[in-house]
């Protein structure tokens, strides 16, 4: 091949083909790692194969027009590099990969930084070496000429993949109309330092070796902040869909508790009815079917009353739930205290707790231990609430987690988060402790100024 090529194309071209293969394999390759962990299309690997296989053919009249330009400094053949390497990367991204409008475009852009990151990197090793990097690859005084190539690339690809890694392209993208126009702008300054400055960075060597040291740096340092605002560009639109679907939770639990409570209310009405008819009949029927129509009016009787009716609403769904399950209930709470929390928020808060208290209550074979004791109250300022709930030690791995497990009607996982968050909205502290078999959901409020207004008011 080293003989071929020269033969057929002259010396001087065949360098040139030779340098511009390598050029995008290396291009290739950085793809190919960095997008390792996003969505491809059907058929990826024929794809990616297709892509490989055209490098040649590109390189071939890439190499021609490079050739033909060879009188043209390094300044004006940096742009021509440029184009045909915005070319291959926007096509390789479109033809191989399942992306699409601004996920496209940061994907594209974050290609080049780490292409920019990678290249200045390498020459700036060979720098501190001492050495000329556009006369010499090698560092760390090998001059094996294939020990150095494969240096070369296990240091490339092993930056290529830990960037793609570490950038974090795996969920979706909801950006803001701000955010749109920032991977824009972001897009067109990293092309414009890989064409005028990254894609020309080792001429300086041959003027100043110290300047051309101080620009790689730079350069180095342009890239991965170019790469972490992709990082955290994901991280912040993963968090703005979890506080999504969390407001969408509460929004359901909005229409969840007022079907609750209107149920109660009908319950309520209805067993105060009967009470008063019973009162009127107990002559006329015998002892044993008025015993059992007591006992039936016994709801009305055994409700919590907490001085706040939504939290009395919620208590009274989980109350229920565990007569159910023979779980005994102890409350002593004063609701007045979380009647700054909004119905949905409140429901969630509660329901939530209380719903892990029960499941964790259930597994215990025990009846006698199956206890849940709901404690809210005001101590030195501040509002506490404190459920505790026994659970089975010999499930002490499980148990512990069953915490983290929520209501089979809400998407998996965000019960606890829920919590958080609503406690995190109104400058709540979260803990759960385990104290033997016992477990200790503690939440602690300050009693800031808008709940001394909601206490007012409600007094």
């Amino acid at each position: 091949m080293s003989e071929f090529l020269p033969h057929i194309f002259g010396t001087e071209f065949a360098m040139n083909y030779i340098i511009a293969c390598g050029a995008f394999f290396e291009l290739f390759t950085t793809i190919f790692f960095f997008m390792f962990s996003v969505k491809k299309k059907t058929n990826f690997i024929i794809r990616t194969l297709i892509m490989l296989v055209v490098i040649p053919f590109i390189s071939l009249v890439y190499g021609a027009i490079i050739y033909l330009d060879r009188p043209l400094n390094s300044f004006i053949r940096s742009p021509i590099n440029s184009i045909f390497l915005i070319a291959y990367i926007l096509v390789y991204l479109y033809f191989a990969y399942d992306i699409k409008g601004y996920r496209f475009l940061l994907d594209f852009f974050s290609i080049f930084a780490t292409l920019i990151f990678t290249s200045s990197f390498y020459s700036l090793i060979i720098n501190l070496n001492g050495l000329d990097s556009s006369e010499n690859f090698y560092i760390f005084g090998i001059d094996n000429n294939y020990l150095a190539w494969t240096i070369y690339w296990i240091i490339h690809i092993a930056i290529y993949a830990l960037l793609g890694y570490f950038s974090n392209g795996k969920s979706e993208l909801n950006l803001s109309k701000k955010m749109k126009h920032t991977i824009i702008g972001f897009s067109v300054i990293i092309i414009l330092i890989y064409i005028f400055i990254a894609g020309s960075i080792n001429t300086f060597d041959s003027v100043s070796l110290t300047l051309a040291i101080l620009l790689k740096i730079l350069i180095c340092l342009v890239a991965v902040f170019f790469l972490l605002f992709r990082s955290d560009l994901f991280y912040l639109s993963s968090k703005e869909k979890e506080i999504s679907i969390i407001n969408q939770i509460l929004v359901d639990n909005q229409k969840q508790f007022n079907s609750i409570k209107d149920s109660i209310d009908v319950i309520n009405t209805k067993t105060h009815d009967l009470k008063h008819q019973l009162n009127k009949i107990s002559d006329k029927i015998t002892s044993e079917e008025l015993l059992t129509l007591k006992d039936a009016t016994n709801i009305y009787d055994s409700t919590i009353r907490t001085g706040y009716y939504v939290l009395d609403a919620i208590l009274f769904q989980n109350q229920l739930v565990c007569q159910k399950n023979n779980i005994k209930f102890t409350v002593l709470a004063d609701g007045k205290l979380l009647n700054f929390i909004k119905d949905s928020e409140l429901y969630a808060l509660i329901n939530n707790i209380l719903s892990n208290a029960v499941e964790a209550s259930i597994k215990i074979k025990d009846e006698s231990s199956r206890i849940i004791d709901f404690n809210l109250r005001e101590e030195k300022g501040l509002v506490i609430l404190e459920v505790l709930n026994y659970f089975n030690k010999d499930e002490s791995n499980s148990s512990a987690s069953s915490s983290n497990k929520v209501d089979d009607s809400m998407p998996h996982g965000y019960g606890v988060k829920s919590i958080k968050y609503i406690c995190k909205m109104y400058d709540g502290i979260y803990k759960q402790t385990i104290n033997g078999n016992i477990f200790i959901t503690n939440i602690t409020f300050e009693k800031h100024s808008k709940m001394e207004k909601s206490q007012t008011n409600s007094d």
